[in-house]
């Protein structure tokens, strides 16, 4: 028999019985015959991604039954488990206001919940939520499979979950308000948690329900029935996901919290091998010191050297309007040469900037640069990749590449260089201000096709982040409804400007390369993170999604099946890199690039700072079957090399793109039908 504490005027309002007792008393008094018929209330959220990531929103009641009662992590509500409500007011700003009216007779599964041992007809279990109504399909406005996986978002709910501790786990509810549908009289529902703390599980007390709505409020010392023809509802977000805001503090106070709070839940502290009381040593005196001095300028830039020495792309800080946002060294001057490093280890001038100390000395596109100031190119580049915090060494070799050249202005630099078919030459030049044009890379319509040298045709599509709108899948949907059309069997995804973005989309947007007959499941990564209460590191499914999940497209008619080539390059991060990696980890695609993407996985959150300065960092883990991080610090590795020789930097100065010239002949030879 499960134990309780209730207090005794509880006890009488839920009629309380125990789990398995063959005869269940009734709530008293007795409830109207519907019970509740509208729900109003405010959502509240503090979390910066909620007017990013709902782009289109909804409040929405879903059936929940087969996820809490049944524990299926993979259940999504079919259309006739989903009921519409408003919003009344803009979900940028908490809290928002919404409303939803019950209809008379829900069309949700009826689950036996009592325990006691006899078939009964059981009660439908929903929960409210605010989801993103982004994809347009024949059911809408009714949601998508993949829509309803709200903790893709940040999940605002009725029901406030804790995430899932384990692979097969789902989100256990732990307070708010479900509402229950009962057809039936007497029939039997949790009045508290049992000694187990979860619901829905053998040790439940029962209490029964008269027919019609009731809104249960999940509370620790025993649940509360409500009936009212009108009920209030919070929409709230979990605390694991609710911003920290440390901004009302002073500079010392701020930072220990920060470090405090980096120290708890940085996901990446044992990859680096941080010591944070060590740093915290170092950098606090200098924190003291700006707090001092009211120095806003110096407490930015503490904040900055340690975004910088964490090496996480995920890590940044954001300075506000007043304050200074510029790099520590100040080295920007140069003799009007742009270096690229060849993969014979070769650095060349890819570009001479003409009226430039270079062009002025007779220096030659494609000189090979030997030494500067005495030191060997190659010893120079070494020197400068330690001062830079790019997360990978292959990024930080192009950055210190990139940089090799440079100085403040107006210094003299003794350059060392061998013109084409010359001898090597010494010069002295001072340095000066000049800007670079970008390596040219391949920029025309979002969508759009293309012809190969052999005259086939494929599709291409240029998608510079992962933040999506209902725009954006209408336009990717109606895309492959022409490349279906037209019979085209090849498509080439450029994710080289690929700035990443949320989850959510990155989700929706892989659906439609697969089908229901052959969906995908995301059953070779991992997801961890750190406890907040005990610091236990716990094991889930990737971001919260079961490993039994299908993933397919929401149409049949949105499925492209043809052959995919993917582009990817430094500029793929977060989003990209997960899309990128799981369509080469899953052989959906083939990856063709001249270089790894940039290394940031995991999930990310924001902690505001004094001087209206934010700081992010990654606080999940993504990690393969071998408890080893795929993306962080590695990036993912394309399957066809482009290598760097001369001949790509031709290509490149030709107005060409050489990458997407080796994706397109890579197509033809696999599917010359095209």
């Amino acid at each position: 028999m499960a134990k309780t504490s209730f207090p005794l005027t509880l006890l009488c309002l839920l009629g309380f019985a125990v789990p398995g007792e063959a005869n269940l008393q009734p709530t008293a008094p007795t409830a109207p015959e519907r019970g509740v018929q509208r729900i109003e209330g405010k959502a509240y959220w503090t979390n910066f991604e909620i007017p990013f990531q709902y782009t289109d929103p909804e409040i929405v009641l879903l059936d929940r039954g087969g996820l809490w009662a049944k524990r299926q992590n993979h259940y999504s509500a079919p259309s006739r488990g989903q009921i519409l409500g408003e919003i009344n007011s803009n979900i940028d700003k908490s809290p928002f206001e919404f409303s939803l009216d019950l209809p008379t007779t829900p069309q949700g599964e009826f689950h036996d919940v009592d325990n006691n041992g006899k078939a009964d007809p059981g009660v439908q279990i929903w929960g409210l939520f605010l989801a993103n109504n982004a994809v347009l399909t024949a059911n809408e406005p009714n949601l998508t499979p993949i829509e309803q996986l709200t903790q893709l978002s940040v999940p605002i709910a009725s029901v406030v979950t804790t995430p899932p501790t384990s692979l097969t786990g789902i989100a256990e509810p732990r307070r708010g308000a479900l509402i229950v549908y009962s057809n039936e009289p007497n029939q039997g529902f949790p009045a508290g948690f049992g000694e187990d703390g979860l619901l829905f599980t053998a040790d439940d007390p029962i209490a029964t329900l008269d027919p019609g709505y009731t809104v249960v409020r999940l509370k620790a010392e025993g649940f509360v029935f409500e009936r009212s023809r009108r009920v209030e509802i919070s929409l709230q977000e979990r605390p694991e996901d609710a911003e920290i805001d440390l901004s009302h503090l002073d500079y010392t106070e701020a930072f220990n919290r920060l470090l405090d709070l980096l120290k708890r839940r940085y996901a990446y502290t044992e990859l680096r091998g941080i010591d944070w009381e060590m740093w915290r040593q170092q950098y606090l005196p200098q924190v003291e010191a700006a707090q001092q001095a009211g120095n806003p300028n110096a407490y930015f830039t503490v904040l900055r050297s340690l975004k910088r020495r964490m090496r996480d792309a995920h890590v940044q800080v954001y300075a506000s309007s007043y304050l200074e946002d510029i790099e520590d060294d100040r080295a920007i001057a140069s003799v009007g040469i742009a270096p690229v490093e060849l993969s014979d280890n070769r650095i060349i001038a890819r570009q001479v900037l003409p009226d430039s100390p270079a062009a002025a000395a007779g220096i030659l596109p494609f000189a090979e640069i030997l030494a500067v100031n005495g030191v060997p190119i190659g010893d120079r580049v070494a020197q400068l990749m330690t001062q830079l915090s790019q997360v990978t060494a292959e990024n930080r070799r192009l950055k210190a590449v990139s940089r090799s050249l440079f100085f403040p202005d107006d210094t003299p630099i003794r350059l060392q260089y061998r013109n084409p078919n010359q001898p090597p030459q010494t010069v002295t030049l001072t340095s000066d201000n000049f800007t670079y044009n970008s390596p040219y890379l391949f920029f025309g319509l979002p969508y759009q096709t293309l012809t190969s040298p052999g005259g086939q045709t494929y599709g291409y599509a240029q998608w510079t982040s992962f933040l999506g709108d209902r725009e954006t899948f209408t336009e990717l949907a109606a895309f492959i409804q022409t490349l279906n059309q037209r019979r085209i069997g090849g498509l080439i995804l450029d994710l080289r400007r690929n700035s990443g973005g949320s989850v959510a989309t990155l989700i929706q947007l892989i659906s439609y390369f697969w089908t229901v007959e052959n969906p995908l499941y995301l059953q070779e990564t991992i997801s961890q993170r750190r406890d907040i209460q005990t610091q236990e590191k716990l094991n889930f499914s990737t971001f919260e999604i079961s490993p039994n999940f299908p993933i397919y497209a929401p149409e049949p008619n949105a499925y492209y099946g043809g052959k995919i080539v993917i582009l990817i390059g430094t500029e793929c991060i977060s989003a990209c890199e997960f899309f990128s990696d799981w369509m080469q980890r899953y052989q959906r695609a083939t990856l063709i690039g001249s270089h790894r993407t940039k290394g940031a996985g995991g999930s990310v959150t924001i902690v505001p700072l004094p001087e209206s300065i934010t700081f992010t960092y990654t606080y999940t883990q993504e990690l393969d079957l071998n408890q080893q991080p795929y993306i962080e610090a590695r990036g993912v590795q394309p399957d066809i090399l482009v290598p760097i020789t001369e001949d790509f930097v031709r290509t490149q100065l030709s107005e060409k793109d050489p990458v997407l010239e080796r994706a397109l002949e890579y197509l033809a030879a696999i599917s010359p039908e095209s």
